[in-house]
């Protein structure tokens, strides 16, 4: 595991264990590489959430002048 993050530090770990061919949940090489003090990238490159507006807007005032 060190010498494959050594060379493509940037893999997910869904892509370490396929390079692996491990059998094994995400989780537990998660703790492994944690054990290890070593890093890893955790999701692949995507866009980012983002946050929708939740109002349209100023309400007019109830008021009888409007």
């Amino acid at each position: 595991m060190r010498l494959l993050l050594g060379r493509k530090p940037d893999m997910t770990l869904k892509e370490l264990r396929e390079a692996l061919d491990l059998d094994c949940s995400l989780p537990a090489i998660h703790y492994v590489l944690s054990d290890m003090g070593l890093t890893y990238k955790k999701r692949h490159s995507a866009l980012a959430n983002r946050t929708a507006r939740t109002s349209r807007g100023r309400a007019k005032r109830g008021d009888a002048n409007n």
